[in-house]
């Protein structure tokens, strides 16, 4: 969000044109200044946790080498298996699996002197064993709720004080530590699997095990520059969790509910300065604060998964019915991916930018898209300008972020799609809407205001601009980004390290406890008439402070990728990022930079560098959308949403607003930024939006 984890917003200043080459001794100079914040803004979670990576080439190739297992190999035939085996068949034969691997989570319980958990797992058992049917069935859980323990003997060797050892990316095994292969190998030992005379019946329980995340996976794959890194920080945290049984079902369901309850406390006292502007009640919302109001966009998915698996012939899931594609852009660049949603060749066309760093595979994005296409549109979904892809594949900047050359690389790219489709579909829409989130929808109003201006490069027109959440002043969004990160000032590094992982655990499982906290909410509410719940499904049982770090961290995430993959392709040099030590040592130095840095420092150096030298003063008028008022203004074609308490807008922005679009633009009461998405307050609205 992981998309991914993965929050929408966050800073965008480059610049596009011809870069005029400078003499070496010039650019060495400027390469000598700093654009690093003298202070680390984000700590090192992931060598804290998992070890330093001092294999990371190998590590690198190895991880290579399963991508290339898992693209070319499991995926084929997980086509056919998936095709043959529905999902719930596939729950039974994990279950098995898993109660077959009994002696594992026994003996690593007993070597830890977690006796009450290798009784427990005697009682899973045989419970499993005899009533649910040789293991295929979890009647333990589900009608004696005896929870799983998933002790494994590399948890045993860290509860015996053993240190990790260097971090490590295994072929078949995947990310792991010196001391969690030996562990595995232990685990091998006491699998009965490894002794049963029936070839290949290891290979395929990892088989069935590796099915259930390819998901995740295959987003992370697609979506991101660098997946090693993602999958490395990944792993660090799920092991971390393990190791202080934070993954434990039951730890974790009262820690929910303790929390829902906290929620529910809390969100009745939430008080807000009350807006400026006209506001639009959402029915049913329970408001929590901005920031954990925020985390509700994650809530919104395009449909229920379907019965068959993501990899399945017959998955209905409207995410994977789409067809994806790429279009050219720049011969000796890679090919811009987007992904297309087509329901008839005589449908309009909806085009949705989604937020900030996020790319076509944006799950909030496809739910979006969803809505147009249920609305009878064929739906368009492209990456945002600060993804690595639409950075590599059509920012002609060696940094994207300054509007009006922002602009200019969005419209090349549209152009190029729409050609595109009438090339191979020979698909002219008879009409046409672009939509945008967050930064998107900054981006899709300037378009708005620009698609007049005769001196604009590539212009093109829509019918109809739907903005959702836009940032009015991209100045002002980088600092308030920031404040997020303020949230764990002044805490010693172990509160930092285990807050923040324990605000991760919350999220990872949200979608697992939710129907239990739901029910536990439910309970509550009926004894508590004082307090009104709906939609219990999106009352968060996170912090305001662990909102904060999760919003923070997911920016970062953005950031950092995005400036690593400009070093890697010699689009930027500075002697603060070397690339002698490897990517890891760059993402550690990265934790210097924030949005400001970003902004103030090393947005304007890389520009003269360009030969195109140009002020902060100059790039915050120019990442504005106030310099497009008069275009804007009362323009039929646009319509806004937007929440009040949006943490990347100010009242000065709201009142904007409302006076450029004071009959087509709807500000909600509640939300945070984009937390409003879920709701089907929103959703009548946006299909309301789409009528022209």
């Amino acid at each position: 969000m992981m998309c991914g984890v993965m929050l929408a917003m966050g800073m965008l200043f480059g610049s596009v044109g011809c870069s005029t080459t400078r003499p070496p001794e010039q650019l060495k100079q400027m390469n000598q200044r700093c654009v690093l914040h003298e202070d680390p803004a984000y700590p090192d979670l992931t060598e804290h946790l998992g070890g330093d990576d001092s294999c990371e080439g190998f590590n690198r190739a190895m991880y290579a080498t399963n991508r290339v297992l898992l693209l070319y190999l499991v995926r084929p035939i997980g086509w056919v298996w998936t095709s043959i085996m529905p999902r719930p068949g596939q729950v039974c034969i994990g279950n098995f699996f898993h109660n077959v691997e009994y002696p594992i989570r026994l003996f690593s319980s007993l070597f830890q002197a977690k006796f009450c958990d290798a009784g427990t797992e005697t009682l899973r058992f045989f419970s499993n064993t005899i009533i649910g049917i040789g293991g295929f069935f979890d009647p333990a859980f589900y009608w004696f709720d005896i929870e799983k323990s998933e002790e494994d003997f590399a948890q045993t060797f860290w509860s015996w004080g053993i240190g990790q050892g260097a971090f490590m990316h295994f072929p078949i095994l995947g990310p792991s530590s010196v001391r969690d292969a030996v562990g595995y190998l232990f685990d091998m030992a006491f699998d009965p699997k490894t002794y049963v005379p029936v070839p290949g019946i290891g290979g395929f329980a990892a088989f069935s095990r590796v099915l259930t995340y390819y998901r995740a996976f295959d987003s992370v794959d697609n979506s991101y520059y660098d997946p090693y890194e993602l999958s490395k920080r990944f792993y660090v945290v799920m092991r971390y969790m393990k190791h202080h049984d934070y993954d434990r079902y039951s730890h974790l369901k009262n820690l929910y509910e303790s929390s829902l309850m906290d929620a529910l406390h809390a969100g009745a006292a939430v008080h807000e300065t009350p807006p400026s502007v006209p506001t639009q009640h959402i029915p049913r919302f329970f408001r929590q604060g901005r920031y954990i109001d925020t985390l509700k966009y994650l809530c919104f998915t395009p449909d229920e998964p379907s019965i068959w698996p993501e990899l399945s012939l017959w998955n209905s899931d409207f995410y994977f019915q789409c067809s994806r594609r790429t279009v050219s852009i720049d011969e000796n660049r890679p090919a811009l991916p987007y992904r297309l949603w087509m329901q008839a060749d005589t449908a309009p066309l909806f085009v949705l930018i989604p937020g900030t760093g996020s790319d076509c595979s944006s799950v909030e994005g496809a739910a979006v898209g969803k809505l147009a296409y249920e609305a009878g549109y064929n739906v368009v979904l492209i990456p945002n300008t600060l993804n690595t892809n639409f950075y590599l594949a059509a920012t002609h900047a060696s940094l994207p972020g300054y509007l009006p050359d922002d602009l200019r690389d969005v419209r090349i790219a549209l152009n190029a799609i729409l050609d595109d489709l009438k090339a191979r579909d020979n698909y002219v829409p008879p009409h046409k809407v672009l939509g945008g989130l967050s930064l998107g929808a900054t981006h899709a109003l300037a378009l708005a205001a620009t698609e007049s201006d005769t001196k604009a490069d590539h212009p093109i027109s829509f019918d109809r601009y739907i903005a959702c959440s836009p940032a009015v002043r991209l100045g002002y969004s980088a600092p308030e980004i920031d404040r997020c990160a303020d949230a764990w000032a002044g805490w010693s590094d172990t509160e930092l390290f285990d807050r923040s992982v324990m605000a991760m655990a919350k999220f990872t499982t949200l979608a697992f406890l939710n129907d239990q906290a739901r029910a536990a909410a439910e309970d509550y509410v009926e004894t508590k008439d004082s307090i009104v719940v709906a939609d219990l499904p999106l009352i968060l049982p996170f912090t305001d402070t662990e909102a904060q770090i999760l919003i923070a961290y997911s920016f970062h995430i953005t950031l950092s990728e995005l400036v690593v993959c400009a070093i890697k392709n010699d689009r930027i040099q500075t002697h603060e990022l070397p690339t002698d030590n490897g990517t890891t040592e760059m993402y550690r130095r990265l934790n210097h930079l924030n949005f400001r840095a970003y902004y103030e420092r090393m947005l304007p150096h890389f520009y003269e560098q360009d030969s195109r030298p140009i002020s902060s003063d100059v790039l915050q008028e120019g990442s504005s959308l106030l310099q497009y008022t008069d275009a804007l203004k009362n323009n039929p074609k646009i319509r806004i949403t937007h929440a009040w308490d949006d943490f990347i807008v100010n009242p000065d922005d709201l009142k904007w607003i409302k006076r450029i679009a004071p009959e087509t633009s709807t500000i909600y009461d509640a939300g945070g930024h984009m937390g409003y998405l879920p709701y089907r307050a929103f959703h009548a609205q946006f299909i309301q939006n789409l009528k022209l």
